[in-house]
């Protein structure tokens, strides 16, 4: 047996620096191997590490050809495992070879592919070979154990990796994500927390089942990592909720950007076996060490942000600040003086004239819910709609606005058509055409003037649901208005599907107008020229400017709403006299659509040369803002606001008084996703640290630049007005 080793081999055996008989014992061992296991391989090298045999009947498992590694470097046929591999913690084979040690049970992977097109792995053992004191090679065995390692790379697949998505699972992401964001806190660098769940997930599964929702999250898997283009590392923590790492991420800006890419990415439809599934996501979004210097507290910062997404009705997103905390709390008591309200009678309706563009003449009148609290004053709709439209009463609430809206609509004067926008669970109710049958009856009202206005989102998102509803709308003679049109993918299926009285183009095209006025008007050109050809008038809201209604006119649009015309009309304004409705409304206020101005009264600061100012800040939109506190401010004079917890904005004097100023920023603002407005960038808290701040405290609501208050500083160039008195 040990000759024909030999002539395989194709080495004589011959004393080395061992003796004779460990030399033909370590044959021996040789030859046990090969009897105990049939799958065995046979290797050899020369002294230079090239391979000089190979057993020949392994030679097709491995993929190889003796013509195409004789002469070789084994390792250049061979390699070691991955540096991430779980099995690569071994030394190096060229490390091995080179010390001319002993290789036991080291694992390689054959370069080549076998003819499945798969690396065979391989459990390589050898020895080294003398003639005399002369090394000469290597002599070997090996045994292929691709089936052991493909089992073992699977188990921690596994054990790292959702199998729907690929993504980390939660286990293994939350070990990423606590050693990386250590890392960077040592390193003091910033990073991100984005988290995202799936809106009504849960009901999206019981309608379509869990095998279309799993190819529903594959695709989505597929669509983030394109959105995200390896920027951050992404783990599903629940089964409707994912959390995104992002390292170096400073700038508010970007992350609003992405955010706003991936959720309409994400929100685009589905295509699974034959079926059209529509979701929408809600995001949350935190940075350490600005809002938090922990784990735990991003984790908390960004899952407050998600929730307030959700309670402004989802499908959108927010970013940490430090008044959301606030803000939540103001919810949550919201939500419980919501509770009750409609039977306490503290609900009411407004009605919006919608304009002819060509005559300016009433042609519809909009209902807009009021709702005026003992507790808590009037809340603005932006804020109680959505918890309406996510509450179980809201299919009670749809059959009250449309009663209360007939029974009001039944004396106006002429034959103005009534617009209505109830919320989603009216719609859904399986009694909602007997409802709108007795409600129109009831107050002795014609049905066919009812407008009533469904978002493209709702109608796209349930092909059947949008059929029943359309049906119904026609059996009881009801005008069906398509809502937010313009924003999503679905809009010329739907002009295709639906016979519309008129679509209301989304009024984001109005904040956009602002911003991006030529690209605006192209759009809003372009869905125009859609609708017409369907021969369906478009309408569009929030119109408050003069600049802004030429553009939307000159666009096509036929019928036009907002401040520029008329303010919401109570029922007196409308029925006394019956001449305010009847009347042509002449546009009127500003000449130029502003940016959005937010309305605040809180105190800020303010630097100039080297004095810090306390000053009210009154008004704030994406471009500037309104402050008084200050006299003798020359227009053009350049300032730093101190907006709060690191940001500053660098600012000019537009205008001045005698007791405020409005001033231009130079770097627009950008929106924190709910409501309010944000610094692209803030003051590292690492870099307050420096002037002696604590770390531990920096992701409280400390002023920026406090150090100015106690500085040394030259004389005032304003003269400090006393707040209280403004």
């Amino acid at each position: 047996m040990v000759r024909k080793l030999k002539t395989i081999a194709g080495l004589g055996w011959s004393r080395g620096p061992s003796s004779a008989q460990e030399t033909e014992g370590s044959a021996a061992n040789l030859v046990i191997a090969l009897a105990q296991s049939e799958a065995a391989i046979l290797w050899s090298t020369d002294a230079d590490g090239r391979i000089a045999s190979i057993h020949a009947p392994a030679l097709a498992a491995l993929g190889v050809q003796l013509a195409d590694v004789s002469g070789k470097r084994i390792t250049s046929v061979f390699e070691d495992a991955p540096s991430d591999s779980a099995i690569s913690q071994q030394r190096s084979l060229s490390l091995k070879l080179s010390a001319r040690a002993k290789i036991t049970n080291h694992i390689v992977r054959c370069v080549n592919k076998n003819e499945e097109g798969a690396g065979v792995w391989l459990q390589l053992s050898g020895f080294p070979h003398y003639l005399g004191d002369q090394f000469v090679g290597y002599l070997g065995h090996a045994a292929d154990v691709t089936h052991l390692i493909v089992d073992h790379q699977t188990k921690m697949l596994q054990e790292k990796f959702d199998e729907v998505t690929n993504f980390y699972n939660a286990a293994h992401f939350g070990k990423r994500f606590d050693a990386a964001f250590k890392s960077l806190a040592h390193a003091e660098r910033p990073c991100a927390l984005v988290v995202m769940e799936i809106d009504r997930f849960q009901h999206a599964c019981e309608r379509y089942g869990i095998g279309h929702m799993d190819c529903v999250l594959a695709e989505m898997g597929n669509r983030l990592r394109s959105a995200l283009r390896h920027r951050g590392e992404v783990g599903r923590i629940a089964t409707e909720q994912f959390r995104i790492f992002m390292p170096d991420v400073d700038d508010r800006g970007d992350l609003a950007e992405f955010a706003e890419h991936a959720g309409k990415l994400l929100s685009q439809p589905y295509r699974v076996h034959g079926r059209r599934i529509q979701l929408s996501v809600s995001i949350g979004i935190a940075m350490a060490p600005y809002d938090a210097v922990t784990t735990t507290e991003l984790v908390d910062a960004a899952n407050l942000a998600l929730r307030s997404t959700k309670q402004s009705g989802g499908g959108s997103y927010s970013i940490f600040s430090a008044e959301l905390a606030e803000e939540a709390s103001r919810l949550v008591r919201i939500e419980q003086e919501l509770e009750g309200a409609m039977e306490r009678g503290e609900f009411a309706l407004r009605y919006a004239p919608l304009i002819s563009a060509g005559s300016n003449e009433v042609c519809a009148l909009r209902a807009e819910v009021c709702w005026n609290s003992p507790e808590l004053g009037e809340v603005l709709p932006d804020i109680f709609w959505p918890m309406i439209e996510s509450s179980g009463a809201s299919a009670d609430f749809g059959e009250w606005m449309l009663r209360q809206a007939c029974e009001d609509a039944s004396a106006w004067p002429g034959n103005l058509s009534l617009a209505i926008s109830p919320p989603r669970g009216f719609l859904k109710d399986p009694d909602f055409r007997k409802i709108i049958l007795a409600a129109a009856s009831d107050a002795s009202f014609d049905r066919a003037r009812i407008e009533l206005e469904i978002s493209e989102e709702f109608l796209s998102a349930d092909a059947e649901m949008a059929k029943r509803l359309g049906d119904d709308l026609d059996a009881v003679g009801v005008r069906l208005v398509a809502s937010d049109f313009g924003v999503g993918n679905s809009a010329i299926a739907l002009l295709a599907d639906f016979s519309f009285k008129r679509v209301e183009i989304s009024p984001r095209f109005v904040r956009d107008w602002v911003l991006q006025p030529e690209r605006t008007n192209a759009i809003l050109g372009a869905i125009v020229s859609i609708t017409r050809s369907f021969g369906v008038p478009a309408s569009i809201r929030e119109v408050d400017a003069l600049d802004v209604l030429d553009a939307v006119i000159a666009s096509g649009i036929e019928v036009v709403h907002g401040g520029v015309f008329s303010a919401p009309l109570d029922q007196a304004q409308i029925v006394d006299e019956g001449s305010v409705v009847l009347q042509t409304f002449r546009p009127r206020g500003f000449a130029r659509q502003r940016a959005e101005r937010i309305t605040v009264l809180r105190k800020i600061g303010l630097v100039h040369d080297d004095h810090y100012y306390e000053v009210l800040l009154k008004n704030i939109s994406r471009t500037g803002a309104k402050i008084a506190g200050i006299a003798g401010v020359p227009v053009g004079t350049e300032v730093v606001l101190d907006l709060g917890n690191g940001q500053l904005a660098v600012a000019s004097v537009v205008n001045t008084d005698e007791k405020s100023q409005g001033v231009r920023f130079e770097v627009p603002l950008v929106s924190d996703g709910n409501g309010g407005l944000m610094t692209r960038h803030r003051i590292s808290p690492y870099t307050l640290a420096e002037a002696g701040l604590p770390v531990a405290s920096l992701s409280g609501d400390h002023e920026a630049l406090r150090a100015w208050k106690d500085a040394k500083k030259g004389k005032p160039s304003f003269v400090q007005l006393q707040l209280t008195h403004l």
